[in-house]
């Protein structure tokens, strides 16, 4: 990935803990930018199927902040359409499509059964 100037990316280190704190104030972006982190760790991309995430979960989920996805979960709410996925920027987009998709399921109550352990 090209690196972006100061022009299109102002941050720096000194910004970091605004950067933190802006990702709280979004719960889903927080858990996918930890999940990416860990995928980015554990996995190599491109990563092609709902088997190759099985490395991501210690036991049965994906636990954050109190916070717990599990595998069925993932399988549920990200089909295998959208495999493969290319890159940790591919990952973070796909897994933030996800979370958002599970919890409008769970608000709206139109997946049956939905997974109260996505919100």
């Amino acid at each position: 990935m090209a690196e972006q100037s100061a022009q299109e990316h102002p941050f720096t280190e000194e910004d970091l803990d605004l950067l933190v704190e802006a990702l709280r104030l979004v719960p889903d972006l927080e858990f996918a930018v930890y999940a990416t982190k860990m995928a980015r760790s554990r996995l190599q991309f491109p990563i092609t199927s709902h088997d190759q995430l099985r490395a991501l979960f210690e036991g049965d989920a994906l636990s954050y902040r109190g916070r717990r996805i599990t595998l069925a979960s993932v399988i549920r709410y990200l089909p295998k359409e959208i495999f493969p996925v290319e890159s940790p920027a591919d990952c973070l987009g796909k897994v933030l499509i996800g979370l958002c998709w599970g919890a409008t399921c769970t608000i709206r109550k139109e997946c049956d059964p939905c997974q109260p352990d996505l919100i």
